[in-house]
């Protein structure tokens, strides 16, 4: 039995087994073509125990709330129901908003003595986290203006 760590960005997916190299695929953008396609990729990974998704959209109980790089198909979605109606898992299906599981990474193994922390990441869409060794805190950095000009704004 085996665990898979996928993160879909809303432009590119990666999936590592822990024993191959990473794949890096396209992102489909549609949900429905989304879990095909997960489907696909699952199905070449037999006996899978647990599988860890990280995705670019806020996430609440297993459901998908908003993704601002992501189809509005996604919204509302129960993506953990929808992975286990289309393939047997034998333990537990994690979901994560991908700055989220970033920022729960680095607590636990970067963090060293520097608290807190800010991780911003840098993709299709901007995300960050502010960490400490007792919670890791999503933020909306990709709302926020950046004006690398250095001309005023009106």
């Amino acid at each position: 039995m085996k665990s898979i760590g996928i993160d879909s960005g809303a432009s590119f997916t990666r999936l590592w087994d822990g024993e191959h190299e990473i794949q890096k695929l396209r992102t489909p953008p549609i949900y429905e073509h989304y879990l095909q396609f997960l489907l696909n990729l699952l199905q070449e990974h037999g006996g899978i125990q647990n599988i860890a998704i990280a995705l670019p959209a806020l996430v609440d109980s297993q459901h998908i709330i908003k993704g601002a790089n992501l189809n509005d198909s996604w919204k509302g979605k129960n993506i953990v129901s929808d992975i286990h109606s289309l393939i047997h898992i034998t333990g537990e299906i994690i979901i994560r908003q991908d700055v989220d599981a970033s920022g729960y990474a680095v607590q636990n193994w970067e963090l060293d003595n520097l608290e807190p922390t800010m991780l911003i990441t840098l993709s299709t869409g901007v995300g960050g986290a502010l960490i400490t060794r007792n919670s890791v805190l999503p933020l909306e950095i990709g709302h926020m203006v950046l004006n690398l000009s250095g001309k005023r704004l009106k």
